[in-house]
């Protein structure tokens, strides 16, 4: 069995137990030894709140650096790593204690906003068993007695507890007080260093730190990338996005103002067409007005000649000689 599959599977369970993944992969392991990663599981959560604990100022101290790119976050964990590893010389409990490390940082780092730090913790403890664990644990022993460390830990006596405390959603610090029963430590030491009073400097100069995160400096690299191309597509997404609907917004406000002028337009027509029509009727009734004036002057012009008339008629017939006979004879 690789360690670096056993940590993973470990690893999984820690995320998927605080949310971080939604399902919980199968184990990779071989079936005859699922019993056991059962219970190192189990181990490594519980005692993941312990290590929140002793670790708590610093991570707050330094989380803003520590999260702020992946080759940072895997300086200042793998500097934590560094200290565990001088604190414990048992091969089995500096396994132990380096794996809940790693996963308590990615732990916090999510609280933080950014649980993609989680992606790289298998990686970053492959690379430090590698190089300062592997020869310690496997002078610790064989597989067997492995198994009989993990079975006498206090941990896993209170892992059922500590299970069903987060089905119930209880919170971190009442789980670790009310069912781990850990009390606050006013200064933790480990590796000879008050973890409280440790500095940026100090992390991000120690050389052993350095040499390591640079042999897996590709992993962080290839973990960057995918992080800048998804917000450059992101970017020209929302680029694309404005674009269209701004050319939407010009679109419709020229549609807007053709429609305004279309509408002005029809009512220059329809005040053009209703002055024509206006001063067409003016025009007609001016215009029989006049006619009407005319006539009636005519007209009366006509009757006052009509008495000269009747009397030129009068006298033309008095002038005729079978006028002026009748007129002269007696009456019978």
């Amino acid at each position: 069995m690789e360690v670096g599959d056993l940590a993973k599977d470990v690893f999984l369970y820690v995320w998927f137990r605080n949310k971080i993944v939604e399902e919980l992969p199968t184990l990779s392991v071989d079936p005859i030894l699922e019993a056991f990663v059962e219970k190192l599981r189990d181990v490594v959560l519980v005692e993941t709140y312990v290590t929140m604990k002793q670790w708590m100022k610093f991570l707050r101290k330094h989380s803003e650096r520590m999260i702020s790119s992946p080759t940072l976050y895997a300086k200042y964990v793998i500097f934590a790593c560094y200290l565990v590893n001088k604190q414990y010389e048992n091969g089995f409990e500096c396994f132990l204690r380096v794996v809940t490390l790693v996963a308590e940082f990615a732990l916090y780092s999510k609280t933080k906003g950014h649980p993609e730090f989680t992606q790289v913790s298998s990686d970053i403890f492959d690379a430090f068993y590698a190089k300062e664990i592997k020869e310690k644990f496997k002078s610790q022993g064989n597989w067997k007695k492995f198994k009989q460390h993990v079975g006498r830990r206090e941990s896993l006596n209170q892992a059922e507890d500590v299970n069903k405390a987060i089905d119930d959603g209880m919170l971190p610090s009442d789980i670790l007080s009310n069912v781990i029963g850990m009390s606050p430590t006013k200064s933790p030491v480990i590796g000879g260093c008050s973890i409280n009073d440790i500095k940026r400097e100090t992390v991000e100069s120690h050389q052993q730190t350095l040499e390591l995160v640079e042999t897996i400096a590709s992993v962080l690299e290839n973990f960057q990338n995918p992080t800048t191309e998804e917000k450059a597509v992101e970017m020209e997404q929302e680029s694309l996005i404005s674009s269209d609907v701004s050319q939407d917004q010009e679109s419709a406000a020229g549609n807007s103002q053709d429609q305004e002028s279309a509408a002005g337009n029809s009512q220059d027509q329809e005040s053009a067409a209703g002055k024509e029509s206006g001063e067409g009727e003016t025009d007609l009734l001016r215009n029989s007005s006049n006619m009407i004036k005319q006539a009636r002057r005519k007209l009366m012009e006509a009757l006052a000649d009509v008495p000269a008339l009747t009397s030129l008629i009068r006298y033309v017939l008095m002038q005729q000689p079978e006028a002026k006979g009748k007129s002269h004879q007696p009456e019978a």
